[in-house]
């Protein structure tokens, strides 16, 4: 772990986000011969069955360290608030790798909603038509109208048709508009081809993501995290 992630952690404690007492933790029992131990059972642990944070609190990073963490981590929350609603990706990528899922991943693990919008995926609001295109470079070979977000974006400054990655280059004004400007709810996941075969990592600002904010991610057992998959970590 990272001095970054040090830091946030201990922050984020001393804030008073809880984690569940190990009374609470489902556990498994491993046997050698005539000793036992026990582990956290983390295929019964997910974000959405860990209990809510039991007091408010605040977490406020100073602008000068924003850069050394990549994110600005900055929150606050209520009690009784879920965990997933406070805890972003960035404060949890060491650990779980999770940035490296893809929506078409994320939902061979658990069941979601095969009728997703943009809406439903918390970072599509602050990408824009350029930071896309970084994203799924693919999509700079299509015509604007194949691709719906990008092609009302560009209808706002009264652009035409053509190839997006030309229409980007040709006006940095529309190639920075926030896709948040948009009613994402009209456009579903499938309206920006290559959208849910991308990892998270990809998207500009995918670190400030809450995790209840990525569709399905909350359900997925901590055994089926990237990181914890790989190594098969128990305590």
């Amino acid at each position: 772990m990272n001095y970054q992630s040090c830091l946030l952690l201990a922050s984020l404690a001393l804030c008073s986000i809880q984690l569940p007492s190990i009374a609470q933790v489902p556990t498994i029992t491993y046997s050698q011969g005539k000793y036992q131990t026990q582990a956290p059972d983390w295929s019964k642990i997910t974000w959405d069955t860990l209990p809510p944070v039991q007091q408010p609190g605040y977490l406020k990073i100073p602008q000068n360290l924003i850069s050394v963490f990549g994110y600005d981590p900055s929150r606050e929350w209520s009690a009784g608030q879920k965990a997933d609603s406070v805890v972003m990706l960035g404060d949890i990528d060491d650990a779980f790798k999770t940035s490296s899922f893809t929506l078409k991943q994320l939902s061979t693990i658990v069941p979601i909603n095969p009728k997703l919008t943009l809406k439903d995926v918390g970072l599509m609001q602050w990408q824009t038509p350029l930071s896309l295109l970084k994203a799924i470079p693919g999509i700079g070979n299509l015509n604007a109208n194949l691709v719906p977000p990008i092609a009302a974006i560009m209808s706002r400054v009264r652009m035409g048709g053509g190839k997006i990655s030309r229409l980007i280059k040709s006006n940095p004004e529309a190639a920075n508009i926030p896709l948040g400007k948009l009613d994402l709810a009209k456009y579903s996941t499938e309206s920006i081809p290559g959208l849910t075969t991308t990892p998270l990592s990809k998207f500009q600002g995918w670190q400030g993501s809450f995790i209840n904010q990525v569709p399905g991610l909350s359900q997925v057992p901590f055994n089926k995290m990237p990181q914890l998959g790989e190594t098969h970590l128990i305590y």
